[in-house]
């Protein structure tokens, strides 16, 4: 029988971040994604409530986090 493992995974945070260009705090949703190959991002989906024209955009980084073993 093959062993099922997980090729993926995600963890969802309720954050305070500074979005690029913006030089202020907001609201967001963080989305930590991890490959099982060791690809790592976060993703930042800023709140709807406190988007202004420089921050309106999702933004992501690469992360050093390690979800899977």
């Amino acid at each position: 029988m093959k062993r099922q493992e997980a090729k993926a995974a995600a963890i969802v945070f309720d954050v305070r971040v500074t979005p690029p260009g913006t030089g202020h705090t907001s609201d967001a949703i963080e989305v930590l994604v991890q490959h099982r190959d060791s690809y790592c991002a976060e993703v930042f989906f800023p709140s709807i409530e406190e988007r202004t024209t420089l921050s309106r955009q999702v933004f992501a980084q690469s992360c050093g986090a390690q979800i899977l073993g």
